[in-house]
């Protein structure tokens, strides 16, 4: 079978030829040659989403879809992972062939060289990173050390248990890295820890296990647009010093925030609801593709006319911003 040589073709004709390829295509297209490699990006494909998780397996994902293992799998364990990704899009197997050295650069490759490879590869920035700690803690920061000047989109860091130490060295890594979008810390840490940010937090915050939040950490989430706090040692008092701060202009970007507490429960704070109030506020998130419900909400308006609700529902307390996005 006679060779067809692609690299000799007209520009645009090139270009479109190398956009009928996919992420993997490509990945193994450009271990051709030098030459190869140089002309992936024609492909436009600096606007791919890449992300790096540790959580399972080491791994980098190009588009949500296509997966580059850190990992060299044996059978058992590439059988595991294609169920993983079957329950994962509820897909069933359309075709399955293993090779155990199928997207393994190399074993002797450190996994920040692994993800640098395809960010220049691509010449894409890193997008996002699910970060569990307690694996390859150097070489992620090491990561995210170098790209501070160009930062990442969404941070996410994951871990059932981590320790005092370990989190605290986390929390250092994301205060020196810029992050644009969203930040959300999934991992608990044991009663007792304390940690105060330094630097103002991206547009979406989420924090589980928020026991160590303090109302100076969220005076740093002021530019935010989404707070979502779980488990926070936030009290009814902070509450109404964030909602006064908020009347008098800060808190500017806010659409929606909300925190739970133990303490807080609407028969000891009555205060805190509107039963006259039948509205039904459904709060859509912009960039989140989601929405928010609340009923019997409290009004509050800035000086400017802005208004928003607020309440307690269970053990939450929400606040709304109320927008022409708002359904």
């Amino acid at each position: 079978m006679s060779s067809f040589p692609v690299l000799r073709l007209p520009h645009v004709a090139l270009t479109e030829v190398l956009r009928c390829l996919d992420p993997i295509d490509l990945y193994i297209f450009a271990q051709c040659s030098s030459k190869a490699s140089f002309v992936v990006p024609l492909v436009r494909s600096k606007n791919f989403r890449i992300g790096v998780n540790n959580e399972s397996i080491r791994k980098v994902t190009i588009n949500e879809c296509y997966t580059f293992s850190h990992e060299k799998l044996n059978r058992e364990g590439f059988e595991k992972f294609i169920w993983y990704i079957c329950d994962l899009f509820k897909s069933p197997i359309r075709n399955v062939c293993y090779n155990p050295d199928f997207d393994q650069i190399s074993s002797n490759v450190g996994f920040e060289t692994f993800i640098w490879f395809f960010c220049n590869l691509f010449w894409s920035p890193m997008r996002t990173i699910d970060f569990l700690p307690v694996m390859e803690f150097g070489q992620i920061t090491s990561f995210l050390l170098k790209i501070d000047q160009i930062g990442i989109e969404e941070l996410e860091i994951t871990g059932y248990k981590l320790t005092a130490n370990v989190m605290r060295k986390t929390l250092d890594a994301v205060q020196r890295t810029k992050i644009s979008l969203a930040l959300s810390i999934k991992s608990y840490v044991s009663k007792g820890f304390g940690y105060n940010f330094s630097r103002e937090l991206p547009e979406r915050l989420k924090v589980e296990s928020a026991h160590w939040f303090t109302m100076r950490n969220l005076m740093q989430a002021r530019s935010c647009a989404h707070i979502d706090l779980h488990g926070s040692r936030l009290t009814i008092q902070d509450m109404k010093e964030f909602m006064r701060r908020w009347k008098q202009g800060e808190f500017p970007n806010l659409e929606y925030f909300q925190t739970s507490n133990d303490s807080f429960n609407i028969t000891d704070y009555p205060g805190f609801e509107d039963r006259g109030n039948t509205v039904q506020r459904n709060k859509r998130i912009k960039n989140c593709h989601s929405l928010r419900y609340m009923t019997r909400g409290v009004g509050i308006e800035r000086d400017n006319g802005q208004k928003a609700e607020y309440r307690i529902y269970g053990n939450w307390f929400q606040f709304f911003v109320l927008s022409e996005w708002d359904i």
